[in-house]
């Protein structure tokens, strides 16, 4: 059986093209250099230590546009309060809250709140930095094992759920009096009122870096144990080195 957090990783990736950060939350920034295991990213160092300048563009995003709910086997229903809802079985009528149904093999829900995407915006002078560092002997010197991060989202809060079995579910109740349109919403004041083989859940955490890219030089790219050569490099451009860090999560078990 697939752990939890290869689930996650394994169905972000998949659906959105980006990694999650695992732990959600953790902190990460652009230009952050390290390694990837246990799908999970461990910072060594950064680019500007390693001499390598790069910029940083931050873009606004829509709610939706890194959200993972239907296309996972999801389903969210929402109650107000004073409704009456058969569905809830842990809500009264005069309670507000949410119900999240997780029936896929693999079900996964994320969602975010005022998300800002932050990513290196001249590639070019990173895949050149990256290259030239893989040349180099002493402090400075790019690692095979190391990779580069290029993305990053940043929430001002979000939600993950992530199901241990099929039909998981969960019922969240709202705080008297709040409003609320999404599971990521803070002043909605969620609380667990039951739940059912939900293996993870970060319910509105605020400032929630979410997702991830990450870049490194490619495997067949390095020499021996002498680095990058100058003949390796001249024979293409320096973008045909570079690839995206490859998958470690483990493998679809049922």
């Amino acid at each position: 059986m697939a752990s939890i957090q290869s689930i996650y990783t394994r169905t972000v990736h998949e659906h959105l093209g980006y990694r999650p950060v695992w732990l959600p939350g953790m902190p990460m920034s652009v230009g952050d250099v390290g390694i990837i295991e246990d799908d999970a990213f461990h910072t060594l160092t950064n680019l500007a230590t390693l001499g390598i300048e790069v910029e940083e563009q931050v873009d606004d995003v829509a709610d939706d546009a890194f959200e993972l709910i239907a296309a996972t086997g999801c389903s969210v229903e929402f109650k107000v309060a004073g409704s009456l809802a058969p569905s809830f079985t842990s809500l009264g009528q005069a309670d507000a809250g949410a119900r999240v149904v997780m029936s896929g093999k693999r079900s996964v829900l994320l969602q975010l709140r005022g998300a800002e995407h932050h990513r290196i915006a001249n590639q070019a002078a990173l895949h050149q930095g990256l290259l030239d560092a893989a040349q180099l002997a002493g402090p400075k010197s790019w690692k095979r094992e190391w990779v580069a991060i290029t993305d990053v989202v940043v929430a001002a809060s979000g939600t993950v759920l992530v199901a241990s079995a099929r039909e998981a579910e969960i019922e969240l109740k709202a705080a008297a009096g709040s409003v609320f349109t999404s599971l990521a919403d803070v002043d909605a004041g969620f609380a667990v009122a039951r739940q059912s083989d939900v293996g993870f859940k970060v319910i509105a955490q605020e400032g929630m870096t979410a997702l991830y890219k990450a870049v490194q030089v490619k495997r067949s790219a390095w020499t021996g144990q002498d680095g990058i050569t100058t003949a390796r490099r001249s024979a293409v451009a320096p973008g045909d080195l570079i690839e995206e860090a490859a998958p470690t999560y483990g493998a679809d078990d049922d």
